[in-house]
């Protein structure tokens, strides 16, 4: 295919309603999906078993995103929410993911459904030294679609 070119990511954005500030992202771990089926014995004409997939469980994992921290603070006030609110309406959200290149532009965009932090970390560094203090946050959601298509409800 001539006309498809690999591009390099240069960082990662993410939006959610309701967050400020969000920032940007120096690594991300995209979205995962696992499909387990279900299967049903049945029995062909000459009485030989056929199994056949008849139902599917899907599955997704945790999306792990890492900065630089910033004095916001947006990604601790979110896992501190549900901590102590739980995951309700007004704490989880739909989260945009966007992979952008050196121009900033979109390379690739992730539409997370009712998203929400399961773990935040930050990495502690010398004082005196010149590291950047870095976070590092874990994202579980219930639907993913990479550029509005499939996941559970995208087209496909």
């Amino acid at each position: 295919m001539a006309d498809q070119k690999a591009e390099a990511i240069k960082y990662w954005k993410m939006t959610a309603d309701g967050l400020e500030d969000i920032g940007m992202f120096h690594q991300c771990g995209l979205p995962s999906m696992s499909v387990t089926a279900t299967k049903f014995p049945v029995w062909d004409g000459q009485a030989k078993p056929l199994p056949l997939p008849t139902g599917v469980q899907p599955s997704f994992g945790d999306v792990t995103l890492s900065r630089g921290v910033d004095n916001a603070a947006e990604l601790w006030k979110w896992i501190s929410t549900i901590a102590q609110k739980g995951c309700n309406s007004d704490t989880v959200k739909q989260v945009t993911l966007i992979a952008c290149n050196a121009e900033g532009d979109p390379v690739q965009e992730w539409e997370l459904t009712d998203a929400y932090p399961t773990s935040y970390s930050a990495a502690g560094l010398a004082a005196a030294g010149t590291d950047v203090l870095t976070e590092q946050i874990s994202i579980a959601y219930t639907d993913a679609k990479l550029g509005g298509e499939g996941g559970l409800t995208g087209g496909v």
